[in-house]
């Protein structure tokens, strides 16, 4: 089984004044409509390298960015 994991931890302080401790640079919508963790995770919904594959995917991140991670 493949078990991709979607690392979304840090402070993402690099893009001030957009982002801000409750919402850090992972969670803008920068290059579209969607966060980056939600675009990774729609990349990977795609993908079937092989039938007989049975993917998982688990996202990453600290217990008070958990709600922004799960919205969509």
């Amino acid at each position: 089984m493949l078990t991709p994991h979607i690392l979304s931890g840090g402070s993402g302080t690099r893009l001030w004044p957009l982002s801000r401790d409750s919402q850090p640079t992972q969670f803008l919508a920068l290059t579209g409509p969607h966060t980056m963790p939600h675009e990774t995770a729609r990349r990977l919904s795609g993908f079937d390298a092989d039938a007989s594959v049975c993917i998982r995917t688990i996202a990453i991140c600290s217990d008070e960015h958990c709600p922004s991670l799960a919205k969509k």
